[in-house]
């Protein structure tokens, strides 16, 4: 069985894996790691739990950002009602001051 290895620019390779039951893995700075198929498995399995924490935690953030985002939001609106109620406008400018 042949595997297509991309070499970037659309170039593509055709090569031929050995029976050897190893696999190349990267630990950073291009530096690359010779492990059993089990070991790369672990490691693999390892990186997509990290980034599924990973995941998680940015979700957590947006979540917390979205919710600051519609208290400022109704608080504003909650201002600007109360500054139209005594009569006053948008400040030269606009709300931005821009």
């Amino acid at each position: 069985m042949d595997v297509l290895i991309p070499l970037g620019g659309d170039t593509i390779i055709r090569v031929r894996p050995s029976e050897r039951a190893s696999a190349l893995v990267g630990i950073g700075s291009g530096v690359v790691v010779e492990h059993s198929y089990p070991e790369v498995e672990k490691i693999l399995s390892e990186r997509v739990s990290e980034m599924e924490k990973v995941q998680q935690r940015m979700i957590g953030n947006l979540d917390q950002l979205r919710a600051a985002t519609q208290t400022e939001s109704a608080r504003l609106q909650q201002l600007y009602a109360e500054a139209q109620a005594i009569g006053m406008g948008p400040p030269p400018g606009g709300l931005l001051g821009g």
